[in-house]
């Protein structure tokens, strides 16, 4: 008998997450599955979407992403009804191929039906006509930008309590740092349910470069990048450093200007666990000269490797104690924040510059900054406004109150942050200040 070769370290993760996606699909009154993902999980649970739709996919359903941004919630369902007919309609040729059938018509909208009525009626009429290649329609709903997270979360209600059969079954990304849909499934635990995925990404990139019989620059540089994080975690400064310097010398001598900036922030970041902010400084620094001329040369993520070594340059210098400095830097890295229109980073920049002017005793800086990162704050959707650090703006500002001539705006500010954050705010701070 042939020997079965063994599966990689993704091809392992893969069958887990298959393993996850089984375990839901095998609730008979689940309908929407939320996976809980960070910025190393993401990607795999996308991959692990498209390869059941390939030959090596080992699931019997059908995975159909739309990507469409959520604006109005009204017509939302509509614009997912028109993908999904335009989708099929550029896919006829592939499906031909194939010998099957492609005479399949989407459903128009009826009068008076409601756009999510209009998208299952259309979703089941499809996964009907193609019962035999399928056992379950899978949508998958990842949109590019939720212009309001409260409305997208009732969206999604509504569409999953909306008579979906059992063969017809939602799933979404959530991030599992700061989750934006805890409303939604704590609502309806039956047609919804949560799964995390832990698939230890860093471990994978070790596992690969061992079984891997690769050559070449690229495999030599993510060779030596995943022994310098691996020698980071354990605080082992020697390997450290040369696992640095080798990947240093293959990115420099093929130009490739963001991996160099990715070292350095790795270095920066292990410098500064390690209570060495000068260090850390030195190599943020480094990240931001390199950072820059990527940007300069035209390299899409140029300008937020810039931004992202400017705050971490902040983070060094609060570290070593010097706030006016610090200020300085964080209040200069609001135009950046502001050019990439991150409105999270816009206010984090102004929020830091207002807790390092105020250490720095420069009051009506640290005055002046605080509004503006409230002001920052207010344009964030409701979710995510809770999420983040907006309850400890308030706070900061309500210190300065304490003194002249800040003290009779002390309750324009406790308005100003529960207009935002609602009544309970100072507590919601109070338990931000205890998680790890």
């Amino acid at each position: 008998m042939a020997e079965v070769p063994q599966k990689n370290a993704i091809e392992r993760r893969i069958d887990y997450l298959s393993g996850l996606w089984n375990g839901f699909a095998e609730q008979p009154n689940a309908r929407l599955l939320r996976w809980l993902v960070d910025s190393d999980t993401a990607p795999m649970v996308e991959l692990f979407f498209e390869v059941q739709n390939e030959e090596i996919g080992d699931s019997p359903d059908l995975f159909i992403r739309f990507d469409e941004p959520f604006e109005e919630p009204q017509t939302y369902g509509f614009c997912l009804l028109e993908t999904l007919r335009k989708q099929y309609e550029e896919s006829r040729a592939d499906i031909a191929e194939e010998q099957i059938a492609t005479d399949w018509h989407c459903p128009k909208p009826l009068p008076d039906e409601s756009g999510v009525a209009a998208f299952v009626r259309g979703c089941i009429s499809f996964r009907n006509y193609y019962e035999e290649l399928m056992l379950t329609l899978v949508l998958v709903l990842t949109p590019q930008q939720i212009a309001n997270m409260e409305a997208w979360q009732a969206w999604l209600l509504t569409l999953v309590r909306s008579g979906l059969p059992t063969n017809v079954r939602v799933t979404v990304l959530d991030n599992s740092e700061s989750p934006a849909l805890n409303t939604l499934c704590g609502s309806d635990t039956n047609l919804i349910t949560t799964v995390e995925a832990e698939l230890d990404m860093p471990d994978a990139l070790e596992e690969l470069a061992e079984e891997a019989e690769g050559a070449g620059p690229g495999y030599e540089f993510r060779r030596h990048f995943v022994a310098l994080t691996n020698a980071a975690a354990t605080g082992d400064d020697k390997a450290v450093q040369k696992a640095a310097t080798a990947a240093l010398r293959i990115a420099a001598k093929h130009h490739w200007l963001a991996m160099q900036v990715v070292v350095h922030m790795t270095l920066g970041a292990t410098a500064l666990a390690a209570d060495k902010p000068a260090e850390a400084l030195a190599s943020y620094c480094t990240a931001e000269r390199v950072a820059a001329t990527a940007e300069a040369q035209g390299e899409p993520e140029g300008s937020k490797l810039v931004l992202q070594s400017r705050l971490a340059q902040g983070a060094a210098l609060v570290s070593g104690g010097h706030y006016a400095e610090a200020a300085q830097l964080y209040e200069g890295a609001v135009p950046l924040a502001v050019q990439q229109e991150d409105h999270l980073l816009t206010m984090e920049s102004w929020r830091m510059a207002a807790y390092c002017y105020e250490m720095a005793k420069q009051r009506e800086d640290a005055w002046r900054c605080g509004n503006e990162a409230l002001e920052a704050g207010s344009r964030l959707d409701e979710d995510m406004r809770a999420h983040s650090t907006l309850a400890f703006i308030g706070q900061g500002l309500l210190r300065l109150t304490e003194r002249r001539p800040y003290k009779k705006l002390a309750d324009d500010i406790r308005q100003r942050i529960t207009a935002l954050l609602g009544p309970e705010w100072e507590k919601l701070a109070e338990v931000q200040e205890t998680r790890p």
